[in-house]
């Protein structure tokens, strides 16, 4: 957003609460698994831009059913007992008055992640009662629709938060949801994500104990000097194309005494972090100079694939975890971007079965265990690019939505990874404190690679 251009604040015409008509429930409440535990009490949010428009008693309807799947989120978190009650309060279900801003000005100016920030801000980080929530919100001059969902991160990762949304657009497209009932895995979250009652085996630096009364002045202090201080946010894009160039060029930087395993060979992904995590360690350098400062990266990895046995994809909760790397600058520094990549890899491919159980093991040790990470400096990347079924899946019935998006003043220090709109092409949101990111959009390699959206140095 331009400097002191306020967020354009709409009002809520009409706000229903939305039930379960015949919830699929067995119990009266749902426990939380160690992961859900783990997550920050926050909601996030995604947008779908669509071209056209949806009846209301259409979204009523196919809201309605899709917490008869999901009834956890028509009920009530209480994160102090560790469990969802599964009251049937209700999901909220809000109308805008129509945004100022039409399609074809967003298309022309290819959705300026500012004029997204402007109109679509997501204002309120801390999630209240309702679980679940979908915004919407009229185009001007009626030119197409905006979808806001909005889901506690305490229920859903990134992964189920797809699930619900593809079965909520298959409703209303269909009538019928988009994955078969036999296949979704709802209110178990303990039969997949629970603790063994062992000792850890490893030691997870990456989570800490933590006084519930801290965490609470930490997201209170936070959110206070989010709001006082905007980050700034840059959306990179990069070409199918440009990413195979990328990947050649990092592997050309391997040197005779690199790691030769199989296992060790950074994947494209791998590449694309270290480039953003360098760009990021060498802005905090230059920012706050100390060679010996620890420039931890985290990795937000989805634990499900990696079980033994694997579990599915249709499971609803919390199944990602963070992995870290803790180099200090003068480390960074003496890397090149293979040598960076091939640790991430490493790292990675010790993510399997035996550490995930001990991470759930030593979460469940003291139910106060927070990611340690939120105490502390960090560069996050966290790579929803798998997803490319979202524009095909979030269909409602005319067609694929124009646009796919998380719009938030307040991404800091992190990294988004998103699918483009081009098949096999990236869009990488980047957020941070402006002298920060200012440096990250200068990186050489940043500058050689990737499309700057907002910033005028586009290449």
């Amino acid at each position: 957003m331009m400097e002191n251009e306020e967020a354009i604040v709409y009002t809520v015409e009409d706000s229903i609460v939305v039930k379960a008509s015949n919830p699929e429930v067995d119990s009266d409440v749902s426990k939380l698994s160690p992961l859900d535990r783990l997550m920050p009490p926050v909601a996030f949010h995604i947008w779908f831009f669509y071209s056209y428009s949806v009846e209301r008693t259409e979204l009523e309807e196919a809201l309605q059913q899709l917490l008869n799947r999901y009834p956890e989120l028509s009920g009530r978190l209480d994160l102090a007992a560790g469990e969802v009650k599964l009251t049937n309060e209700g999901a909220q279900l809000l109308f805008l008055e129509p945004a100022s801003v039409s399609l074809t000005e967003l298309k022309t100016r290819n959705f300026d992640y500012d004029l997204c920030v402007k109109h679509f801000n997501a204002d309120t980080p801390v999630a209240d009662e309702f679980l679940l929530k979908i915004a919407v919100q009229k185009l001007d001059n009626n030119d197409g629709m905006v979808l806001r969902f909005s889901a506690h991160h305490s229920l859903c990762d990134i992964n189920s938060f797809y699930l619900l949304v593809a079965d909520f657009c298959s409703q209303v497209r269909d009538k019928k949801f988009k994955f078969p009932a036999e296949e979704v895995i709802c209110c178990k979250r303990l039969q997949y994500m629970n603790s063994s009652g062992e000792e850890p085996v490893f030691p997870h630096p990456e989570v800490e104990i933590v006084a519930p009364e801290k965490v609470q002045k930490f997201m209170t202090d936070l959110f206070a000097d989010l709001m006082a201080n905007p980050r700034k946010a840059e959306v990179l894009s990069i070409s199918a194309e440009k990413l195979k160039i990328l990947r050649k060029e990092v592997h050309a930087m391997k040197r005779i005494s690199d790691c030769e395993e199989v296992a060790c060979i950074p994947s494209t992904n791998d590449c694309i972090v270290s480039i953003l995590y360098r760009a990021f360690a060498r802005s905090e350098q230059l920012v706050n100079p100390d060679p010996e400062r620890k420039m931890t990266m985290q990795l937000a990895v989805n634990t499900r694939f990696r079980r033994t046995p694997q579990v599915a994809r249709t499971f609803f909760g919390n199944g990602s975890l963070t992995l870290e790397l803790y180099p200090t600058w003068k480390e960074v520094e003496s890397q090149n971007a293979y040598e960076t990549a091939v640790q991430v890899r490493r790292l990675i491919t010790g993510f399997n079965e035996e550490y995930i159980q001990s991470c759930l093991n030593k979460m469940d040790q003291d139910k106060s265990c927070m990611f340690s990470s939120l105490f502390h400096p960090k560069f996050t990347t966290t790579n929803w690019n798998t997803f490319f079924d979202w524009y095909n899946d979030a269909n409602l019935g005319q067609g694929a939505p124009e646009k796919l998006g998380t719009y938030s003043r307040f991404l800091d220090r992190i990294c988004l990874v998103l699918p483009g709109k081009e098949e096999g092409s990236l869009e990488l949101i980047v957020g941070g404190k402006p002298e920060i990111m200012n440096n990250i959009l200068d990186d050489p390699l940043i500058r050689k690679f990737f499309k700057f959206r907002n910033n005028s140095a586009n290449i």
